[in-house]
């Protein structure tokens, strides 16, 4: 379990996180969720170590994040930033291929099988041999996704954690969907993921939970029928928005009303 007690962040004098307690546990896929400026991306990088509190603790399976060294740290969590450049003309298996650095490395020949089955989970075996920086944004965002799942996976720990920073967000819908049913489904295999959402239905369908913060603190944190409902989502994000039932499923579509904002 990744536990954070009363963890705050100031950058240049700036609180950007306030006092925040939240917990995630593995067989659970919970989406951070929030306006912009919130705090979403900072609260990802405390949880996965990528950045240090100011105040507070953070412990990873009992321990102390901090006490762990880079490589165990590596071997238990991954993180796939909202941004990756790569301007080296390495193909899309290569790439996928650095997320097993942290363990031991097999030939070439079953690094690149190993990294296709990985790419096939994401929809993107087909870029295999393409060279990453000739790719569009939705397909280097999915190689990318393969590079982590390819971490994670490796890893032979019972409780393994994954952190996505709006992972979706240069897909079309397909894909979105592609993803997300791909998440919900690994999240039985022990692993804890923690994703960076902005589509309000796409959490709905598939997120277990919502972390939800407003102006650096946690606003709510519950399921996401509790916390998906269009009052909360006029408090959080300042739009208005009507509840309508899924009629193939047991969830609500969060949809803007017609005079979306005041």
């Amino acid at each position: 379990m990744i536990e954070a007690s009363s963890v705050s962040l100031a950058l240049n004098n700036k609180k950007i996180l306030d006092d925040i307690s939240v917990s995630i546990a593995p067989n659970e896929f919970v989406a951070v969720m929030g306006a912009n400026g919130a705090g979403k991306s900072s609260l990802l990088s405390l949880l996965s170590a990528d950045q240090t509190a100011n105040d507070g603790s953070i412990r990873l399976n009992g321990v102390e994040i901090s006490d762990y060294k880079k490589r165990q740290l590596a071997m238990l969590r991954a993180v796939m930033p909202q941004h990756s450049t790569l301007s080296f003309p390495f193909k899309a298996w290569e790439v996928v291929a650095m997320g097993r650095t942290p363990f031991p490395q097999f030939t070439r020949e079953k690094e690149r099988s190993i990294a296709l089955e990985m790419l096939s989970l994401v929809d993107a075996a087909l870029l295999s041999e393409r060279e990453f920086p000739s790719m569009s944004g939705g397909e280097k965002q999915r190689v990318q996704l393969a590079r982590v799942l390819n971490q994670i996976l490796s890893s032979e720990e019972s409780e393994r954690y994954l952190f996505l920073d709006e992972c979706t967000s240069s897909l079309d819908p397909a894909h979105q969907h592609t993803v997300f049913k791909l998440l919900a489904k690994l999240k039985s295999e022990k692993l804890g993921i923690i994703a960076i959402v902005h589509d309000i239905n796409l959490a709905a369908q598939y997120c277990d939970r919502v972390v939800l913060l407003k102006e650096g603190k946690l606003f709510m944190d519950r399921s996401t029928a509790e916390v998906l409902t269009p009052n909360i989502v006029k408090e959080a994000y300042g739009l208005n928005a009507v509840s309508i039932g899924h009629p193939e499923g047991q969830w609500n579509v969060i949809a803007a009303a017609v005079n979306a904002v005041d």
